[in-house]
């Protein structure tokens, strides 16, 4: 599929990205400015090695921030229970720790957004590769001839 790169910006043949909300919002931004080209997003195959390492350190960065967002919220409620705070004190904390949470795990998700590819893509992108594969590992068989040993 023809369309810009997102790692190259170059207008380039590649796997087409899923359109999530947060691509969907971006575009909708744009839009209301006039700015939107309405251009198609993918990953050209040269930038493909590249866009893994970023989705995979995304991936790392969100994991880290929900175990802190865990933290931050025991640490929020755990208090409150153990002073004896009434029921009304600790149901507060546990808003206050979970709307903290959101709001920092959107703002660390905006930050280092990578968006994922787009599942029909992939299963035919890791097809093609399989079959690349199995024809390198399959070499033409040797004619065998009657005084040939082994």
């Amino acid at each position: 599929m023809k369309g810009i790169c997102l790692i190259c910006e170059k207008n380039r043949e590649g796997t087409p990205i899923k359109e999530g909300h947060v691509i969907k919002l971006i575009k909708k931004i744009k839009q209301t400015f006039g700015i939107a080209k309405g251009s198609r997003l993918v990953i050209c195959s040269s930038c493909m090695q590249e866009y893994t390492k970023r989705r995979t350190g995304f991936e790392k960065t969100i994991m880290i921030w929900m175990i802190i967002g865990l933290i931050l919220a025991l640490l929020l409620v755990v208090p409150p229970i153990l002073l004896g705070d009434n029921i009304l004190g600790i149901l507060r904390s546990i808003g206050v720790s979970i709307v903290l949470i959101i709001v920092l795990l959107v703002l660390v998700g905006l930050v280092r957004y990578i968006p994922s590819l787009e599942k029909k893509t992939i299963k035919n992108t890791v097809k093609k590769i399989k079959t690349r594969k199995s024809k390198k590992k399959n070499p033409k068989k040797r004619k065998r001839w009657v005084n040939d040993v082994g």
